[in-house]
């Protein structure tokens, strides 16, 4: 997971050549969310409350039950 409070638009990224995944076009690519993304309430996670586990379960029972 990777956030920023910034925007990450016009940062480039120095790959090696020779990779088969991560290229140019993919990160420019990861960086573009649909319409159906948005910001939403949440608590950080740290090392004391790991939030972000129970949002994950949450997510699970959601789809799932």
């Amino acid at each position: 997971m990777l956030a920023s409070l910034a925007p990450l638009s016009g940062r480039g990224l120095d790959v090696p050549d020779g990779l088969s995944y991560l290229t140019p076009d993919v990160w420019q690519a990861v960086q573009v969310f649909g319409a159906d993304m948005d910001r939403v309430a949440a608590k950080p996670n740290t090392l004391q409350t790991h939030v972000l586990a129970g949002y994950y379960l949450d997510g699970w029972d959601y789809w799932f039950r």
